[in-house]
């Protein structure tokens, strides 16, 4: 799990605005907004439509936050990133999420 200065809170979220970059793959969508600062704020979201279960959506957050931390580095400062989850990715394997995290952000 990332620091607190590192996650976006709600009333952050709500005021995100429209994004500067869009990115997909068959996983995930993943949206870049400028912020005021020096810090990297992540969130990623996923729907009840997408997995009706909490403890497959904890699941699915717990594998990309922790793509996102080995590649945290990657990212600019002055940026919120959020990805939002697609369905494929309730049935995807982590090795599968992996590769497709690593093809868009390099891999290490």
């Amino acid at each position: 799990m990332f620091k607190k200065n590192n996650r976006i809170t709600v009333a952050e979220f709500k005021h995100l605005g429209m994004s500067v970059r869009a990115f997909h793959t068959p996983f995930f969508s993943v949206r870049i907004h400028k912020i005021d600062g020096e810090g990297k704020k992540f969130a990623v979201v996923v729907s009840k439509k997408i997995e009706p279960t909490a403890v497959g959506r904890n699941r699915i957050k717990r594998r990309l936050y922790s793509l996102l931390q080995t590649h945290i580095d990657n990212f600019p400062t002055g940026v919120a990133v959020v990805l939002f989850v697609k369905k494929e990715a309730v049935k995807a394997t982590f090795q599968s999420i992996k590769d497709s995290f690593d093809a868009m952000y390099g891999g290490r």
